[in-house]
């Protein structure tokens, strides 16, 4: 199977948003945007989707997954389903977070891609340098 290559895309009105500008306005600001930032590229793969796994806290699962203090995260989930930029679902037997902004934030392209793209640059580069 081809490999594929994921990445997060932060768009240009990321700071003007009201998730990251309430983000901003706490004490541990830094802190809480670094968690955001990793929650999101942990969970490319599953298109912003975190499901819970274990028996364990889902709190707890979530920080152990990313390294991070829970107490940061319960904090940063509050600020951003307090914005709506999350949606959970309590379900007992599925529970779920659901990072709405990744959807729209993800980008992709398979192995073949990235070489094909990469051997026309080369050769653009190229031709720039015969013209010179």
């Amino acid at each position: 199977m081809a490999k594929r290559y994921k990445w997060l895309k932060l768009q240009d009105d990321f700071f003007d948003r009201i998730s990251t500008k309430k983000i901003l306005k706490e004490e541990n600001s830094y802190e809480l945007l670094i968690t955001y930032i990793m929650l999101q590229v942990r969970y490319i793969k599953t298109e912003g989707v975190i499901n819970k796994i274990t028996n364990y806290d889902f709190y707890d699962e979530i920080a152990l997954s990313i390294d991070c203090d829970v107490g940061v995260l319960k904090q940063l989930f509050n600020i951003l389903e307090e914005t709506n930029v999350i949606e959970i679902n309590t379900n007992s037997e599925n529970e779920s977070i659901t990072l709405l902004e990744v959807v729209s934030s993800i980008g992709s392209e398979s192995e073949s891609a990235e070489r094909v793209r990469k051997h026309r640059q080369n050769k653009k580069e190229i031709s720039l340098c015969n013209t010179m």
